[in-house]
């Protein structure tokens, strides 16, 4: 199972510098939703902060966009993951579907 999250955390760290940051939601929330506080994604959030931009308001305060937003996104879908209590798949995407549409509705936000 390590072997699985390592090359999953790589496939994200390297589809940020290869792929937009759309295509990058979708991998990450199922990555958190399936991996037990998958903590290396904020990584992949640093990392694109440091490739885009920020909005107005995150260059003031100095904070990361992406960085701020996909640690909130592994909070909520760690606290589901809590609340709902399941280990099989249909648990697990009906955790990801709420993070899935946190990160679309930012990202619409972003754009």
């Amino acid at each position: 199972m390590i072997y699985l999250r390592i090359a999953t955390f790589l496939f994200l760290f390297f589809g940020v510098v290869f792929a937009p940051p759309v295509f990058i939601l979708a991998p990450f929330v199922l990555a958190v939703s399936f991996f037990s506080k998958f903590w290396e994604g904020v990584l992949v959030g640093v990392m694109m902060d440091s490739f885009y931009f920020s909005p107005v308001l995150f260059s003031r305060f100095g904070l990361g966009f992406f960085t701020v937003n996909f640690v909130v996104a592994v909070l909520l879908i760690n606290f589901l993951r809590n609340r709902l209590q399941g280990r099989n798949l249909p648990a697990k995407i009906a955790v990801a579907i709420p993070g899935f549409i946190y990160l679309c509705f930012l990202l619409f936000l972003f754009y």
